[in-house]
């Protein structure tokens, strides 16, 4: 399930927006269903994204919009 933007910049701002993160991302994945955010602009926001246990994480923190996909998917750099 993708989450809007918007949520993941109210979880920083708003107390009850960051407890229903903490309970809806395990209830999803209880049900097998993987929970990915995107509109992640800044590092203040993994802390509590990584304790809720989000799968993915989209935003220009992360990387700008790239023209191609030149990224190496190959296990061999692990």
């Amino acid at each position: 399930m993708k989450l809007d933007g918007s949520f993941a910049n109210e979880t920083e701002k708003k107390e009850e927006k960051r407890e229903e993160l903490m309970e809806m991302v395990p209830s999803l994945q209880a049900s097998g269903v993987l929970a990915t955010i995107s509109g992640v602009e800044d590092s203040s926001t993994l802390p509590t994204l990584f304790m809720a246990g989000i799968n993915y994480i989209q935003g220009n923190y992360i990387s700008e919009p790239l023209d191609d996909m030149d990224y190496d998917f190959s296990s061999e750099g692990l």
